[in-house]
């Protein structure tokens, strides 16, 4: 409310007397010089016009309104403008970083496919490609022969259990392995 001291107010609300302090407003002659205040009395001014109560809810009114200044809603505006584009960084980096992960696991692949390539004959490869090759043939022609009758076709029995046909090279037109 305002500076004084508890005691000072009480009684000049005792006495009906409203008062503001205002060091900068020289004491005019609807002023009242208080004698218990001593140096203070200065900055005192007593309105005994009646205009005190237009004051008061003026005063009350200011004392009401929120404390934030423009600094502060200009600092949280600042501040949630802020968090949004670290938010967006930061779902960018992520982003980036599954990419980068991404990237490493390819070049681990070609850098693997390169190791065997340098390290190992092709005509060895080749013959242990024909040589798989015809091993999962066989498998699948022991499994489908063990199949109890009705027995579906092959090429359904293959795609039943989710082996590309041409992978294991087999003809669905001709019904055989190629």
């Amino acid at each position: 409310m305002s500076n004084f001291s508890p005691a000072l107010c009480k009684r000049l609300k005792i006495q009906g007397r409203c008062f503001k302090s205002n060091p900068k407003v020289p004491l005019s002659n609807t002023a009242k010089h208080v004698s218990e205040i001593g140096n203070v009395a200065e900055s005192v001014h007593v309105d005994l016009d009646g205009t005190t109560a237009k004051n008061r809810k003026i005063e009350n009114a200011r004392n009401n309104l929120p404390n934030e200044d423009t600094n502060s809603i200009v600092s949280t505006d600042n501040n949630m403008q802020m968090q949004s584009k670290l938010r967006e960084n930061q779902d960018e980096e992520d982003l980036i970083g599954e990419r980068i992960k991404k990237k490493n696991e390819k070049l681990r692949r070609l850098r693997l496919v390169e190791h065997y390539r340098s390290t190992k004959d092709f005509v060895e490869l080749d013959k242990l490609t024909k040589k798989w090759l015809a091993a999962s043939q066989n498998a699948a022609q022991s499994l489908w022969d063990a199949l109890p009758t009705p027995k579906p076709s092959m090429a359904d029995f293959l795609k039943s259990m989710n082996i590309n046909l041409n992978l294991i090279q087999y003809n669905e037109t001709e019904d055989q392995f190629y």
